[in-house]
């Protein structure tokens, strides 16, 4: 796979295409390519569309084999973010994040289905390894506790053709950690943790053009004057990439969607975020 890649959802102003089609279109020029993902509703029972209990198989073999939507020898990535099935648990006390072998073994057998219905895909898991918290990454006393989720995910690591941790940021973060030099920290630690434990599996970051807290926060309507005002600076835009960049062997990009009201978030080419992509190595917008 090449070093840039996007999973945009943002709307076509002429209503002519879908989100996920509009995207690509516009990100072609440049080189940008989409990996197809499949959700919690292309995986799950439909009464159970945030995945609390087990994989409807068929459902999932069915997507799975859609060649339209994942193309021959393409890559796949999957977003199962429901916490009963976490490769980690939370805790009320220190370390706060411990192993969870039954998050283990569950996507073990999701694994398993994707390996036998689509042998030709290269597939990642959304957000599992590594974790990525914020404060769990930044907490100096917590290496050990990080070490052993890693070693717990070695075994799962070693069957994903690649990485896939994300970088949602917020505009407020807790006081004693809310700088931007501990921001680049957090991703250095998450993709140094990355390249360190599990050596040899490619890892991509996945940064979101709009800061998350103000996102869960967004109007209804979500006016194109509040879809600016949440979007992460140029400069800031910029320097996740850079370092990203430097640490990972690429990035997937997320941004656009409004799962409340979807396909209504709206592209904007001069937006402060876009234009900064232009420095980045590889990427021309010029």
């Amino acid at each position: 796979m090449n070093r840039f890649h996007h999973y945009f959802k943002f709307s076509d102003p002429t209503g002519a295409q879908e989100p996920h089609a509009y995207c690509d279109g516009l990100m072609e020029p440049y080189g940008v390519t989409r990996i197809p993902s499949l959700m919690h509703g292309k995986i799950f029972r439909k009464d159970d569309p945030l995945g609390n209990g087990p994989i409807d198989e068929d459902k999932f073999r069915r997507n799975l084999s859609n060649r339209t939507w994942i193309p021959q020898d393409s890559g796949l990535w999957l977003n199962i973010e429901n916490s009963a099935h976490n490769v980690y648990r939370h805790t009320a006390n220190k370390p706060w994040v411990v192993p969870n072998q039954e998050g283990v073994d569950f996507f073990h057998h999701v694994l398993d289905v994707v390996r036998g219905e689509r042998p030709d895909v290269r597939i990642g898991i959304f957000g599992q390894v590594p974790y990525s918290g914020y404060q769990f990454t930044l907490n100096d006393s917590l290496q050990e506790a990080r070490d052993a989720l890693n070693v717990s995910s070695q075994p799962l690591a070693e069957r994903l053709d690649f990485l896939l941790p994300f970088f949602y940021d917020q505009q407020t973060r807790p006081a004693s950690i809310d700088t931007f030099e501990h921001r680049l920290k957090w991703i250095r630690r998450v993709l140094t943790d990355a390249q360190t434990s599990f050596p040899g599996t490619p890892v991509y970051g996945m940064p979101w053009c709009e800061y998350y807290d103000l996102w869960k926060k967004r109007p209804d309507p979500d006016t194109t004057e509040a879809q600016v005002a949440r979007q992460l600076s140029g400069y800031t835009w910029h320097k996740y990439n850079e370092l990203i960049l430097e640490l990972a062997e690429g990035v997937l990009w997320w941004g656009g969607d409004n799962s409340r009201n979807a396909g209504t978030t709206h592209w904007d080419p001069d937006a402060e975020w876009w234009q900064a992509s232009r420095d980045l190595p590889t990427v021309s917008l010029r």
